[in-house]
């Protein structure tokens, strides 16, 4: 979203011919927040709803804990013993 927010700004410095004070007092601050807004809120919600799982290959990503070796076969909602994140986990994010 910032480097569309980027390009977007330049395409109308460049194409329309827009004075660049004109489009830092009154477009620059609205593609801030737009570019933030519509990167935190989304994140912020997988946070709360618990979505982000290890997608063993070291990296936390939205996906369905049924990926992981030790919840193969096993219910929705199960806590192996030595784990603390059940099985199922984050089936509402698809």
């Amino acid at each position: 979203m910032y480097s569309f927010s980027i390009n977007f700004y330049y395409l109308i410095v460049i194409r329309f011919d827009w004075s660049v004070e004109y489009l830092n007092r009154r477009l620059e601050p609205w593609l801030h927040v737009l570019s933030l807004c519509l990167s935190i809120i989304p994140s912020t919600m997988f946070l709360f709803w618990e979505n982000y799982n290890d997608d063993l290959n070291g990296s936390c990503w939205v996906s369905n804990n049924n990926i992981a070796p030790h919840c193969m076969g096993i219910e929705d909602g199960v806590v192996r013993e030595g784990f603390t994140i059940p099985c199922g986990r984050g089936r509402n994010s698809r």
